[in-house]
């Protein structure tokens, strides 16, 4: 099969030796068990161990999925009628739609992430970690500074970690989106009392934060923040503050070359 994508010189060509690897038993259908098996073969290969943490690229701890939770996330982007299989012709479209795809597994990663926040600010560089337990420290914190009470078991896992530029913060990854949402509710107490909150985005959304945040900072923007791990803008126009959700790059794209035009940046 490594040699056949060698000699596959057109999109087609590359999508139909892709549907023929998926389909393991060769019925001209791909299910998730299916996209699952070929995962789990190319985590043994290279030595990928499920629930091993890797880090993205803020440094923030991430479990690796088991190859049926990755191939459920990647099957339910492609499989746009939910028939639970894909035709050859289903596969090649959907692949062909790679920003759909690509939108809906980012959703889908944003969704698994919600159970998490990232806590920084004045608050977190007074801590001392060491002496007492990381968990504990935490369930002060929240108490102290956002006036939330929760229990050791509302805590899945929690890290104190040091980023290369010389900032602390606390990664949290709650039990659920319930106990993560008590808290996230009170970011506004919490803030006037020096703890501030991040939610935990993907590597895209990350991106589009970044670019909106280098805006705020270059005054063509008058806020950003984020809401259920979708981010948002908004600005002043005409004495009226427009809000806006920044789902893809045009967006930001568009809005940038809009406010320079208009508040005379260019």
């Amino acid at each position: 099969m490594a040699m056949d994508i060698t000699r596959c010189e057109t999109d087609d060509a590359k999508l139909n030796w892709a549907f023929k690897l998926y389909d393991v038993d060769n019925d001209g259908m791909v299910d998730m068990k299916e996209i699952s098996v070929i995962m789990e073969t190319l985590d043994s290969i290279e030595g990928v161990v499920p629930g091993d943490v890797t880090y993205d690229a803020n440094g923030n701890p991430d479990p690796l999925q088991s190859p049926l939770d990755r191939a459920a996330s990647l099957f339910s982007a492609l499989d746009r009628n939910d028939s639970g299989s894909l035709t050859k012709q289903e596969f090649m479209e959907a692949y062909k739609q790679r920003s759909l795809v690509l939108k809906k597994q980012d959703d889908i990663e944003q969704k698994r992430k919600l159970n998490c926040l990232i806590l920084l600010g004045p608050a977190i560089k007074q801590c001392e970690v060491g002496k007492e337990d990381i968990k504990d420290l935490l369930l002060k914190l929240l108490y102290e500074k956002s006036e939330v009470e929760l229990e050791a078991k509302d805590i899945e896992f929690a890290n104190f970690r040091t980023t290369e530029d010389g900032h602390k913060n606390i990664f949290v990854r709650f039990h659920d989106v319930d106990s993560r949402m008590r808290v996230w509710n009170a970011k506004t107490i919490a803030k006037k009392n020096q703890l501030v909150m991040e939610e935990w985005l993907t590597a895209y959304r990350s991106k589009l934060a970044h670019r909106a945040r280098l805006l705020k900072k270059e005054g063509i923007l008058d806020s950003v923040f984020t809401r259920n791990g979708d981010v948002y803008i908004a600005y002043e126009l005409k004495y009226d503050v427009i809000k806006k959700q920044i789902e893809t790059e045009v967006d930001i794209d568009d809005l940038e070359r809009m406010l320079r035009r208009i508040r005379g940046f260019d």
